[in-house]
């Protein structure tokens, strides 16, 4: 997987900082009718030219439900609800049945109901909602409930393949899209994969379709399309949750895993002095876990960093400083991105070279799609967590026989269980626990 650039092509604070908020502009639409070109945006204004059906623009700005752009030399105003999306059109895709409104709130009047896994245009944000156009009406959606079509899983055609009107052989056909091809996947139903490609929306037979690695293209700064996923805040309660379900598979995130064994991570961010006992129980038990480490514990303790290395343990980003990374975002997507990158830069001055395999796990728990989609772009797997406990903070401790009864409650096959390496109660149960569950038939492993 493509990583990035080191040293100074990283360090892209202020290029992202001022990202522009994101229109029409820029995008290239086609015309649903023939259209005319106005010379102002108001219907009350002069023609300047008929459009034919099926054109494809250039659009330079919008202005309330009219788009800039030129036709034959001549540069006008278009109506944009007759003006659909192309294949180079920034789309998105709602994730369930979703009101289109005339304005950015809850209260305003409901225009249209679109169906769930409809593909949409993106157009400009305003806060958690969007402006798109569905059936020729223009509107706004909730960003909470939509998700960019270029972060979606990708499935790639393995022979010339057909896209269908519908998940059938029954279904009318739109084109033939040759072998190779990579597509998003909307949905799936009873073996048939909706897709969006080329402008056009349809159905292709996952039969003759194989995963395809994330992302297909990458450049060296993060895309615009990120903005598109939802920041509202997500985290994990410290009470076992039965229908914990925070796991994102298209990207790259998991709380568990389907391979029946028990995942081990430790999360540190400060070291008391229990770190090389930790070390010393796995070892001994022939446990390989992952540590998520802080940027600053990395600069810090970099003899026990390269132990855990040396011993077949793994190493984790767990950010520079601890942020809330949602609020970060909320500010800015560079200072979230930046964070991320000075923990790299730190580790491979520890370490001196990159890390094997690129894990990432939020601080505190606290997530948002939209930063799980920037950390899924730059290459990273997301852990989050299905077992933990109240072990964070070394001078309120739970006592050693509530620690190891909960964490046995908690585990099931398939958990990733979080410890903390300032805990004094998990050192002292981690040998009973490791054995314990083992006597039950089950395997620690990473996955």
């Amino acid at each position: 997987m493509k990583r990035f650039k080191t040293a100074s092509a990283c360090l892209l604070l202020v290029s992202l900082s001022l990202m522009p908020v994101q229109t029409l502009a820029g995008q290239v639409m086609k015309t649903t009718i023939d259209l005319r070109l106005r010379e102002a945006p108001t219907t009350a204004s002069e023609t300047l030219d008929i459009i034919p059906k099926g054109t494809s623009l250039d659009i330079f700005s919008t202005t309330g439900n009219w788009a800039k752009t030129s036709y034959n030399s001549n540069s006008g105003y278009a109506g944009l609800k007759y003006l659909a999306p192309t294949a180079q059109s920034r789309m998105g895709v709602v994730k369930t049945t979703l009101n289109l409104r005339s304005a950015p709130s809850l209260t305003a009047t409901i225009l249209r109901t679109i169906p769930s896994y409809t593909p949409i245009p993106l157009y400009e944000k305003s806060g958690t909602w969007v402006k798109t156009v569905w059936s020729g009406t223009i509107g706004w959606v909730s960003l909470n409930y939509t998700k960019p079509i270029d972060g979606l899983p990708r499935m790639k055609t393995t022979t010339n393949l057909r896209l269908r009107t519908g998940p059938s052989t029954r279904y009318s056909i739109l084109m033939t899209v040759p072998s190779g091809t990579p597509i998003p996947v909307l949905t799936t139903s009873n073996g048939w994969v909706k897709t969006w490609i080329y402008g056009m929306t349809g159905w292709m037979s996952q039969n003759y379709l194989t995963p395809a690695k994330f992302p297909i293209l990458r450049p060296d700064v993060p895309p615009d399309w990120i903005i598109y996923y939802s920041n509202a805040k997500m985290e994990w309660s410290h009470t076992y949750p039965q229908d914990y379900h925070y796991g994102y598979p298209e990207l790259d995130s998991h709380y568990r895993y389907s391979d029946g064994k028990v995942h081990l991570t430790f999360d540190a961010g400060f070291e008391n002095g229990l770190t090389a006992g930790f070390l010393d129980v796995l070892k001994a038990k022939n446990v390989k876990a992952r540590f998520y480490l802080t940027g600053t514990y990395l600069r810090d303790h970099p003899t026990l960093v390269k132990r855990m290395l040396n011993e077949g343990h793994q190493v984790g980003n767990h950010s520079w400083s601890h942020p809330d990374t949602v609020d970060l975002m909320a500010d800015s997507m560079a200072l979230v991105y930046n964070d991320l990158m000075r923990w790299e830069n730190q580790y491979k001055a520890a370490i001196g070279q990159s890390p094997a395999r690129w894990y990432y796990r939020p601080p505190s728990g606290i997530f948002s799609e939209r930063t799980l989609g920037l950390v899924h772009w730059m290459g990273y797997t997301t852990e989050l967590y299905q077992v933990a406990l109240r072990d964070w903070d070394p001078e309120n401790q739970l006592s050693p026989e509530v620690t190891l009864e909960s964490l046995l409650n908690q585990t099931k096959q398939g958990s990733i269980v979080l410890l903390h390496v300032v805990s004094s109660s998990d050192l002292e149960v981690l040998g009973k626990y490791i054995d314990t569950i083992r006597a039950k038939g089950w395997s620690f492993a990473l996955p």
